[in-house]
Formats: C-alpha cells, sequence, structure tokens
C-alpha cells in the first residue's frame, strides 16, 4: 500500500530535496499503525514534460507487523506512470476541445 506524501511539486524539485522532506516526516504503518523504518530504496520511471525520468522511492517496513510500503511523492499516481502534472493537461486538452 502507497503512503502518498508531498516530497516536491515535481520530478526536479523531488531530486533536489526528497531527503530533507523524508527526513522531516515520521511514517507510521497504514495497517497497524505500528513504527517503520528504512527497509530499501526502489527505482521508479516517470514521465513528465516529454521525458522519461528515474526517481528513487523509499520503501518501509513495519517494526510490528512487517509489511513494506512506498512512499509516493504526491504528484505521482499510484501504479502510473505519469505525473500529475502531464494528467492534468492532457484532461484540460480534451475538455477545452470538446467544448
Amino acid at each position: 500500500m502507497p503512503i502518498i506524501t508531498y516530497l516536491g511539486a515535481n520530478v526536479k524539485e523531488y531530486k533536489e530535496k526528497f531527503m530533507v522532506y523524508l527526513d522531516a516526516q515520521r511514517f507510521y504503518c497504514p495497517f497497524c499503525q505500528g513504527k517503520t523504518h528504512n527497509h530499501e530504496w526502489k527505482s521508479r520511471s516517470v514521465w513528465e514534460n516529454g521525458a522519461k525520468e528515474q526517481i528513487k522511492v523509499l520503501r518501509i517496513k513495519c517494526t510490528e507487523c512487517f509489511r513494506t510500503n512506498v512512499i509516493l511523492p504526491d504528484f505521482i499516481s499510484p501504479y502510473r506512470r505519469y505525473s500529475m502534472p502531464v494528467i492534468e493537461q492532457s484532461v484540460t486538452l480534451v475538455v477545452v476541445t470538446e467544448t
């Protein structure tokens, strides 16, 4: 289950400041509310500004129920590869051209 939080407004800001944002937050397990610790980093591809970018996302593990969760920046939807600004632009273009 992904945990979605603010880690920057876009891929560029995420790459520059994600460690600062992560250090400022404490995460708890969404299933049992137990404490968590950093488990591993996972590479994730995101399409933004017409280019495929690679970012690293943190996976955390609960110390009580041992489930793992990924920490996603809020500009990425779970199970999607396009950033929210790209999706928003596409929807806006469809709505404007149809009206």
